[in-house]
């Protein structure tokens, strides 16, 4: 089992900070529940990683790999997130030859505890279908070209080995063009010959947080997070994870109007 991720930390114009902390808590949140499971962090930007992550994810024996294949546009990290599932199982790891389960996790999720045993089913892969109400909003604002009809997937959670690879091969024939690629991405998962499994991890407060969820998928730490729904499920990760991010002095919002203005 390996978890990879793809770094992210803004553009050059001006760092977010928040992005740094995202990587970093990622990377905390494995090794609470994974001490010794290998992690690697992706760069795939030309771009130089600020050194204060670059120590922080070290102490945390976080494997960076930097090979700058792409110029920095923040607008297209949609497309590095998918991009880098092609480079770690096709290029780095080559899963065609080696027997592994690649886990693959976007910086804004949170590892809550072990990983379900049903996520590891062979010829098989882990989808969210976008709910009706966010992809009209998405369509409307990112992808007007993309037919509503179709799926919309969110890929924020892989676990990827030798029978679901392949589907990740055209990806460096795509345009490096940002949020078209989930569009690409949900029409080959549909057209693949995987079994779907859905995943019921919490994406957003859209979702209740059980107690038996093993991933949060949270989005910020500002007003449109939702870690805050975190707090009534599991009350001591919650407050494991705000001491955390006190260390690193970020500061959470509870503020969620912005997902009251939603009819789900």
């Amino acid at each position: 089992m390996i978890f990879f991720f793809h770094i992210e930390q803004s553009s050059n114009d001006g760092v977010n900070r928040n992005y740094l902390e995202m990587n970093i808590l990622l990377a905390q949140s494995i090794r609470w529940i994974y001490p010794d499971v290998k992690i690697v962090g992706f760069n795939l930007k030309k771009i130089k990683l600020k050194q204060y992550m670059i120590d922080k994810l070290h102490n945390l024996k976080v494997d960076i790999i930097e090979e700058p294949l792409f110029d920095d546009k923040e607008e297209d990290q949609y497309f590095l997130r998918n991009y880098v599932k092609y480079y770690a199982s096709h290029v780095y790891f080559n899963i065609y030859e080696k027997d592994l389960n690649l886990i693959y996790l976007d910086i804004d999720a949170i590892l809550l505890k072990e990983i379900d045993d049903k996520y590891f089913q062979q010829k098989s892969i882990i989808v969210e279908e976008v709910p009706l109400f966010i992809k009209i909003n998405e369509v409307q604002h990112l992808m007007p070209n993309f037919e509503i009809k179709d799926n919309l997937y969110y890929n924020w959670f892989q676990i990827i080995n030798k029978s679901n690879y392949h589907i990740y091969k055209t990806l460096p024939e795509m345009d490096y063009s940002g949020k078209f690629t989930d569009c690409e991405m949900s029409s080959i998962i549909d057209n693949s010959n995987l079994m779907i499994i859905q995943n019921d991890e919490p994406y957003y407060p859209k979702k209740e947080i059980i107690q038996s969820s093993c991933l949060l998928h949270y989005d910020s730490f500002t007003s449109e997070g939702s870690l805050i729904f975190l707090k009534e499920s599991n009350y001591l990760m919650y407050i494991k994870i705000i001491s955390f991010l006190k260390l690193l002095d970020v500061d959470v919002s509870t503020n969620i109007e912005y997902w009251d203005n939603y009819e789900k």
